[in-house]
């Protein structure tokens, strides 16, 4: 349900964003080489790089979810958990982001993301490869 949900929207920013001249601006925004791989991921297939065989091999949260079959953490019993904490705290929107999802389910939250989207919400760099786990060590 998550991929046919996600991956249509994402090729749809993505070509927006190709559309707009963003590859061209590159260079002059910070992260936007992990905010591009990212994208293009779930625009092809749906699927974040931190499954299967992608991301960082040292990533506690890449490693818990892929033990436990999970697309995503929200969907796990222990959500949240303390591998989180440090994601959290440099994204705290996510909280509430990732309890309503929870909480209402992934219909509600797409349209809670359509309306933001409509208006003059921006996520600052909240996507979730901003986050290394260089970051989470320090």
């Amino acid at each position: 349900m998550i991929k046919v949900r996600v991956l249509p929207k994402a090729a749809e920013f993505r070509n927006e964003l190709i559309k707009a001249g963003f590859e061209e601006a590159m260079e002059h925004i910070p992260e936007a080489e992990v905010f591009w791989e990212f994208l293009n991921c779930m625009a092809g297939s749906g699927i974040c790089r931190c499954h299967g065989s992608g991301g960082d091999v040292d990533c506690d949260i890449r490693n818990c979810a892929n033990s436990k079959g999970i697309e995503m953490c929200v969907t796990c019993e222990s959500y949240p958990c303390k591998r989180f904490d440090p994601m959290f705290k440099k994204f705290p929107v996510l909280v509430k982001d990732n309890q309503l999802l929870r909480d209402r389910g992934m219909d509600v939250w797409m349209r809670f993301q359509e309306e933001r989207s409509s208006g003059d919400f921006v996520y600052p760099s909240v996507c979730s490869h901003a986050f290394t786990c260089q970051d989470k060590k320090k």
